[in-house]
């Protein structure tokens, strides 16, 4: 695992610490939960400036660190067997391995990795919806999985990003790049085929990329003004700071 890198914040760090504990599980479930110590939720409230911790506060602050992970969808992070931070070709990048394999449980050495981009999501958001403003081809209606990895990758190439082929696989966007990439201005009918989720999912739209919030009493109670937008750029907005490249 690389080092923390400058401006990482303190939660991701602690998430990182979290997952090398996942790599070393033997639990046949791993849990968010189990990966989280007593000691990283001390760390993480010593790092935040101005918060005085007490051990009065630790369950109310448990609670929170817990439901701000709700609200990210950690659901796909919950069967991951390894993963990193990385660099590829100048683009930071989260690299992971799935517990889950096309249906079925796999060993982490023989998983396959997995990839998204960290940085540069406003300038993929930009050219990509620019491109496909210009574009006299709509997207096809219940496109191939082949056809919709084809159409990605073209769109891609012709908005000058051909660099970020190779960050994306097929199931990328279906375990944890769904969010990254309709952040990324990604239009949900190609993540629905390119990831694998049935035509007009309401798994994908309501509860992976928005949770359901803007019909969600609970949500609206516990997240405001935030439960009126879109979930997916709030996180990617949240990841990316101070390493975003717009």
């Amino acid at each position: 695992f690389p080092k923390p890198c400058t401006g990482d914040n303190p939660l991701f760090v602690a998430f990182r610490r979290g997952w090398e504990r996942m790599q070393v599980s033997v639990l046949p479930r791993v849990s968010l939960n189990l990966a989280f110590s007593a000691g990283d939720l001390w760390s993480l409230c010593e790092a935040l400036p101005g918060f005085s911790f007490s051990s009065v506060a630790f369950i109310p602050v448990l609670f929170v660190v817990l439901a701000f992970c709700t609200f990210l969808r950690p659901d796909s992070l919950l069967s991951v067997a390894w993963a990193r931070v990385s660099e590829v070709e100048g683009l930071a990048v989260f690299q992971y391995k799935p517990l889950n394999w096309k249906g079925r449980v796999v060993q982490p050495a023989s998983a396959p990795v997995l990839q998204f981009p960290l940085c540069g999501l406003p300038r993929v958001r930009l050219v990509l919806m620019q491109h496909l403003a210009r574009s006299e081809q709509l997207w096809p209606f219940r496109q191939s999985t082949s056809g919709a990895e084809q159409w990605f990758r073209s769109a891609l190439s012709q908005c000058g990003l051909g660099g970020l082929v190779e960050l994306h696989t097929l199931y990328s966007l279906r375990r944890g790049g769904a969010s990254a990439a309709r952040a990324a201005g990604v239009p949900l009918e190609v993540i629905e085929s390119f990831g694998g989720w049935s035509a007009g999912s309401v798994a994908l739209r309501q509860h992976y990329l928005d949770m359901g919030v803007s019909v969600s009493p609970a949500a609206r109670a516990i997240f405001g003004p935030l439960a009126s937008g879109r979930v997916a750029p709030f996180a990617a907005q949240f990841f990316n700071r101070g390493s975003c490249v717009s």
